[in-house]
């Protein structure tokens, strides 16, 4: 992996002839340009970091880690590396938007493997959800079934998932997504009982108060 080099200096004094290391004007001068050269390096180095999204590494890491990165770009740099790749920021805060952009290069990367997508998904939730969450199943000739698995906040990821996935995957493969606003407690359920069985948070609403019942999950085709 690309890495700063910080050991300018100490290298050249070791890097004399022999001769020489006795020679204390020889080794200041060598010295000296060593230390330009370092400040060099150091500028350089920070360049590249304030145009890079910072290394999230080939698999997905543990959600802990996953934004211990080395200063990834901000503002208008990351707004650069968006409209490299195809990404637009859409409003989203910085931290976010960087991982938006990873997971677009990834997709633009894809060969459309299962485990690829697996990657995909991953990162176009924002590495908040463990890899065990969600699921993608192939649905013979050419299908497949992404199931997210996880109560997710806005119906907003799920169609970020959905952009990611349209060019993830491969040509004529048709993929559905599926996805639940709500926790499996407050999701749509059919009573298993002939009896009535009044529910605020599983059956139908009624006409006095159609809002209640459970929440039904959605679907959405990429």
């Amino acid at each position: 992996m690309l890495a700063e080099i910080l050991t300018y200096v100490g290298d050249v004094r070791r890097r004399l002839l022999e001769q020489y290391r006795d020679s204390v004007t020889i080794a200041g001068l060598i010295e000296v340009a060593a230390a330009q050269a370092q400040e060099l390096e150091s500028q350089l180095w920070l360049m590249i970091l304030q145009t890079s999204i910072g290394y999230y590494g080939p698999t997905p890491p543990t959600p802990d880690d996953i934004f211990v990165t080395q200063t990834p770009a901000t503002g208008i740099w990351l707004d650069w590396l968006g409209a490299r790749v195809g990404e637009p920021r859409n409003g989203q805060l910085d931290g976010n938007y960087a991982v938006q952009i990873h997971a677009r290069v990834l997709a633009n990367r894809s060969s459309g493997t299962i485990p690829e997508l697996y990657q995909v998904v991953f990162y176009a939730l924002f590495g908040g959800v463990p890899l065990t969450d969600f699921s993608i199943v192939e649905s013979y000739p050419a299908g497949l079934v992404i199931d997210l698995g996880h109560e997710i906040e806005l119906e907003g990821e799920a169609r970020l998932v959905q952009a990611k996935v349209r060019i993830a995957r491969a040509a004529g493969v048709g993929t559905m997504i599926l996805f639940n606003e709500e926790n499996d407690a407050l999701t749509f359920t059919f009573s298993n009982s002939a009896a009535l069985e009044p529910s605020a948070f599983e059956g139908f609403g009624n006409s006095s108060n159609p809002a209640t019942g459970g929440a039904f999950a959605g679907a959405l085709l990429a």
